[in-house]
């Protein structure tokens, strides 16, 4: 008890100096932290019930592990209005009568404590094994004794960006959902909150302002905007882990031939198939591929419903490794009027936008390319309105004559003149998002992969103009 509280004045001292204040949140209340804690101005231990943490985290991850010892962490910091929460997790330091029940459950964890700190955007997770049997209580307190060390610990060493605790630290805001009611959750991913990014600020002030003109303007329903919502925080979500540096462990569950930089996401969904980004646009995205083309219509990246989905790979391109690609990739993505998603190729509408962002990347987990967009066309899909263009059907062809067949197609279908040189050797991207007009049509942008040796200042896109002669659906 004595270093107990010798250890909560030293930190006590520590978050005064650095003007922060911490929440640690514990299994069950335990009275020897509590009298520890007593009257610190830095140090809390809620006394109020939180939020249960929800199945799909659960299911996803397990009741005992680093993944939920965070989210209670947030929700710890959520519940002091704490600049750090902090959690010592486990069901070892649980009362027996609890232990016993999930002991007998065979699934989980009763011999490993996790204990997390968070400032909200990063989390430090160190584990703790509990040795022996803690079925005697004076033993389950020892141990919680000793955790509450630890993480006491962790958190100096962060404070004091010790190299050590920064190098256990991994993104904590893509737990966020699971630590909020769904109330609180839209709240704030439409209202800026405390431990922002400025970046995120500005996107939610502009987001506000945009949100109240759609409302006056157009009548914008609450379920559409929580749905928009949705979406704009899953991508974001995506790229955060896109973005940091995936862990030894997660590099080493990669399938053979993935890309390391792919091994956050994997470890997240392993239908991430690869990466769309288009310079000067926000299409910057997780491609996914599911088995048919419509689960990802509809779902997000952590297989939670989302009427805007994900954008996402025909089920028959094969995503091959080592520099193999099929003979046209076909991406599909909603047209979000909220501007998200694939929006903005409706900008390929024009031949000055399209000379503006003529080159994009797409990475498959195997392979990265850049690529030059050569046409961007609309089609009718609906075989009871006229003639189809069966784009959506050329995937896997090697005849020279079917290849010249898409490029005629597409070019003379484009809305702009195409200066780019395309052959039957070349392999094609085509990514399509709905007109969203009264014709009901699709829109499809077209890029070819760039050949050995090229690159972008090999090409010149001045003489491209809007195509006045373009080909229509029949039905215009």
């Amino acid at each position: 008890m004595d270093m107990l509280n010798e250890r909560c004045q030293q930190l006590e001292t520590l978050l005064t100096a650095k003007k922060k204040t911490v929440s640690l949140l514990l299994p069950s209340r335990r009275e020897t932290v509590v009298q520890a804690a007593a009257g610190s101005k830095r140090i809390f231990v809620p006394d109020k019930k939180l939020r249960p943490l929800p199945s799909s985290l659960i299911k996803k991850y397990g009741l005992v592990s680093k993944q939920s010892a965070i989210v209670q962490a947030l929700q710890a910091r959520d519940a002091a209005g704490s600049d750090w929460g902090a959690a010592v997790t486990g069901a070892a330091l649980l009362p027996t009568p609890l232990t016993g029940n999930l002991s007998e459950d065979g699934q989980t964890d009763t011999s490993t404590v996790y204990i997390a700190v968070t400032d909200g955007k990063k989390a430090a997770v160190q584990q703790l094994s509990c040795p022996g049997d803690l079925s005697d209580e004076a033993l389950r307190e020892a141990m919680t004794v000793r955790a509450v060390q630890q993480c006491a610990d962790l958190l100096t060493g962060l404070l004091l960006k010790e190299k050590e605790a920064l190098s256990l630290l991994t993104g904590a805001s893509k737990y966020r959902r699971y630590a909020v009611s769904p109330a609180q959750a839209l709240l704030r991913s439409i209202i800026p909150w405390k431990g922002d990014k400025l970046g995120d600020i500005i996107t939610k002030t502009a987001l506000i302002a945009a949100v109240v003109a759609v409302i006056l303007t157009a009548g914008m329903t609450a379920s559409e905007q929580i749905a928009v919502n949705h979406t704009v925080e899953d991508i974001q979500q995506a790229v955060e882990v896109y973005t940091e540096p995936p862990t030894q462990e997660q590099t080493d569950g990669l399938p053979d031939g993935y890309l390391t930089k792919f091994a956050a996401l994997y470890a997240v969904n392993s239908d991430v198939t690869g990466w769309l980004t288009i310079p000067g646009t926000n299409i910057d995205l997780p491609i996914m591929q599911a088995e048919d083309n419509d689960y990802y219509l509809s779902h997000d990246l952590y297989g939670e419903s989302d009427p805007y989905g994900l954008p996402y790979i025909d089920y028959r391109v094969p995503i091959e490794p080592d520099g193999q690609w099929a003979k046209n990739t076909i991406v599909y993505g909603h047209n979000m009027e909220a501007g998200y998603v694939f929006h903005e190729l409706t900008g390929y509408r024009d031949a000055e936008f399209y000379k503006e962002h003529p080159f994009l990347t797409f990475d498959t987990v195997y392979n990265q390319s850049e690529w030059v967009i050569f046409a961007a066309f609309e089609a009718n899909t609906d075989f009871n309105r006229g003639p189809v263009f069966e784009y959506f059907n050329y995937v896997i062809s090697t005849d020279p004559e079917r290849a010249q067949w898409y490029i005629d197609e597409t070019t003379s279908r484009s809305y702009f003149t195409n200066p780019v040189d395309v052959n039957t050797d070349d392999v094609f991207l085509t990514l399509q998002t709905c007109s969203n007009n009264a014709a009901d049509t699709k829109l499809c942008i077209v890029a070819r992969r760039l050949r050995e040796g090229e690159s972008e200042q090999d090409f010149d896109f001045s003489s491209s103009v809007n195509n006045t002669e373009r080909v229509k659906p029949t039905f215009y």
